[in-house]
């Protein structure tokens, strides 16, 4: 037969991953794989778009390719909350040049409502590098961060002079990026915009981005009774750890005594 100590660990961990799970909420989710060329609902722009790279047979789909004037996502209906995530993987496309000063800086950031979340310089092989550098000191070397480089299949095309002939090298990163911040309102407007970028025309396309796996998670905190419980469920974990046999543990909300057993 269990014993009583290993029933009440299993009850208040059942009860913490309850609280747990019940503290944040998904609100919303896209992975863009739609048909390509189509708009998405609640986007102010950008149409799916696929990835040229041939070994994903046309299914690396995301939303782009955008420029300087970037795109919004407008939420509302979201229920009461104290705080969200935003999390959501960004493609870097051709030549970004990052802090150098010819063509740079090169800059992607993200707004929630008013509030700038983000803006740093991102660099695709300029050796100026760029400013976002988790973990560093800025600046730091080109595509440092990214979860994945040169696997999406653009290309940029450029003039070697060495050869004296235009040439092509494949140009992409992906970072997967992540910002939590207090909000309680019941819509949102997350802003994705870039910044020095040179722009694109039908004739001649660089600098560019998009968007995939985009992610809105609502959290709330929770109420005084529920971080009692919690304060409790900790107490007995604590109290029955190894070592505690043959102590009988008093469990108080102002503080936990400990008597001999007798």
């Amino acid at each position: 037969m269990k014993s009583l100590g290993y029933w009440n660990k299993l009850i208040f961990l059942s009860l913490l991953v309850v609280a747990t799970k019940a503290a944040a909420t998904p609100f919303y989710l896209h992975d863009f794989q739609w048909d390509i060329g189509a708009s998405v609902p609640g986007w102010s722009a950008g149409t799916i778009q696929s990835a040229p790279n041939p070994d994903y047979g046309g299914w690396r789909r995301f939303l782009g390719e955008f420029s300087n004037a970037g795109t919004t996502l407008s939420l509302s209906g979201l229920p009461s909350h104290d705080a969200v995530t935003l999390s959501f993987d960004l493609y870097l496309l051709r030549s970004w040049d990052g802090e150098a000063s010819d063509y740079g800086r090169d800059q992607f950031g993200v707004r929630a409502d008013s509030s700038l979340l983000f803006r740093e310089s991102f660099s695709n092989g300029h050796p100026a590098g760029q400013s976002y550098c988790p973990g560093g000191v800025s600046p730091c070397s080109p595509m440092t961060g990214a979860v994945e480089r040169y696997s999406l299949g653009y290309k940029f095309g450029y003039w070697d002079v060495d050869a004296n002939k235009t040439a092509e090298e494949v140009m992409d990163a992906v970072y997967r990026l992540t910002f939590d911040f207090s909000h309680t309102a019941d819509s949102l407007i997350l802003t994705f915009f870039g910044e020095g970028l040179q722009g694109m025309t039908p004739d001649y396309l660089d600098e560019s981005w998009g968007l995939d796996n985009v992610r809105v998670t609502l959290h709330t905190i929770p109420e005084p009774s529920v971080l009692a419980l919690l304060l409790i469920a900790l107490t007995f974990l604590w109290a029955a750890r190894p070592g505690r046999i043959g102590e009988t543990v008093i469990v108080s909300l102002t503080k936990p005594k400990t008597l001999p057993h007798r």
